[in-house]
């Protein structure tokens, strides 16, 4: 398990959305059929294996807190870290002060782009130069890092700032580990063998096994 420092900056997190869900998943059936011994030419389940399938990689999404094939997300925030005190008293009484912005899905894997929004919603995009883009680590939350020199157009008072960017391994099955991929499919084959059974979906993590491969890739904020 992966340990982060809880930033003053995850309160952003809520802000976010997925606007593009991949069309590929980290399992497939075909695969899974033969983990429970289920001859190919058996159409008979598939429905049942797809759903299950589906169910264990949200499972195992929530589980780590990460995404495993790429999600494109709109991160909207109201201000700047680096807000002063008369723009934003709250926020500067809980000193957020640096001049980053963390990217609260992981891995972070590319930042498409950084717009602001005036008072009449007119877009302005950032160009890249004034920022620097940190996603050394997939193991730890990625940055946008704002240049000394940069100064920040007028924004409105409610989520002025947006941030497009993408998170997952990438965008095949092939890139997600090894480790994750053997989770999902531990997890998948419990839920099918027993339908009905789990207690929610830590209890099917702790029944399946699937937590003694997943539980190196989960990552929790302290």
């Amino acid at each position: 398990m992966i340990v982060e420092h809880t930033s003053n900056l995850y309160q952003w997190r809520t802000r976010q959305k997925v606007t593009e869900y991949p069309t590929a998943l980290p399992i497939d059936r075909d695969t899974l059929k033969n983990y429970l011994g289920i001859p190919l030419a058996d159409t008979s389940q598939d429905g049942l294996l797809d759903m299950v399938i589906m169910s264990a990689v949200e499972i195992g999404q929530i589980w780590t807190g990460r995404y495993f094939i790429i999600h494109t997300i709109k991160l909207n925030l109201d201000h700047w870290p680096w807000v002063t005190p008369t723009e934003s008293p709250i926020a500067h009484s809980r000193g957020i002060y640096q001049r980053y912005i963390e990217l609260p899905s992981l891995p972070a894997n590319e930042v498409l782009s950084i717009t602001t929004y005036n008072s009449e919603n007119a877009p302005y995009i950032i160009p890249s130069s004034s920022y620097i883009i940190d996603l050394n680590d997939e193991n730890i939350w990625g940055r946008v890092v704002f240049q000394p020199y940069f100064t920040s157009p007028e924004i409105r008072e409610a989520s002025g700032i947006e941030i497009i960017y993408k998170a997952g391994y990438g965008a095949n099955a092939s890139d997600v580990p090894s480790g994750v991929v053997n989770g999902l499919y531990m997890l998948a084959a419990y839920l099918f063998e027993n339908r009905g059974v789990c207690q929610g979906d830590n209890d099917c993590m702790m029944k399946s096994g699937a937590n003694s491969l997943l539980n190196t890739y989960r990552v929790t904020r302290i």
